[in-house]
């Protein structure tokens, strides 16, 4: 099964690739992300609106709505999943409509009940957060987490605490 998010919305292929059938529509989606625990659960980035959510392996989507989530008022998005040290966390990174850092979110149930804004205190997406947005977490440890566009921001407290990785002029 292989899976593919796109201005286009989310694609599914059961056969390595052919055919493709479009699961979610109507949506520029910019990044997908599974549930470490339950591979029936997938989550997708779409450009205007937050979060998505599949429980069904993609068949069909619904917004997260949650608390302390953005649900509009986004572009790109970047999400990632993790298990480490036996409990799950979930960070999704938005740029806003300047392309500027809208925010850095943190769900510490991984279903997308809870969430906390965990930005750091710089605009690393250099107003280029349309192209540039990654967010990635160590399989290993919940908190190290890394931000970048611009510049490459990283924290090892779950995004208490940030530190430059890297920068280029």
């Amino acid at each position: 099964v292989v899976y593919l998010a796109n201005d286009g919305g989310v694609f599914r292929s059961l056969d390595g690739g052919e055919p493709w059938t479009r699961t979610l529509s109507s949506a520029r989606c910019t990044d997908l992300a599974f549930h470490p625990l339950n591979p029936n659960v997938i989550y997708t980035t779409v450009w205007g609106y937050g979060l998505y959510k599949s429980t069904n392996l993609g068949s069909t989507w619904t917004q997260v709505t949650s608390p302390g989530i953005p649900t509009s008022g986004v572009t790109r998005g970047a999400v990632a999943t993790t298990n480490g040290n036996g409990s799950g966390r979930m960070y999704v990174a938005f740029a806003g409509y300047d392309y500027r850092v809208q925010g850095v979110y943190l769900c510490w149930d991984l279903e997308g009940n809870t969430w906390s804004t965990v930005t750091p205190p710089v605009e690393y997406m250099w107003g280029q957060g349309w192209y540039n947005n990654m967010v990635v977490v160590s399989p290993t440890n919940n908190g190290a987490v890394l931000v970048g566009g611009g510049s490459l921001w990283v924290s090892y407290t779950g995004g208490a605490e940030w530190q430059q990785h890297t920068s280029y002029p």
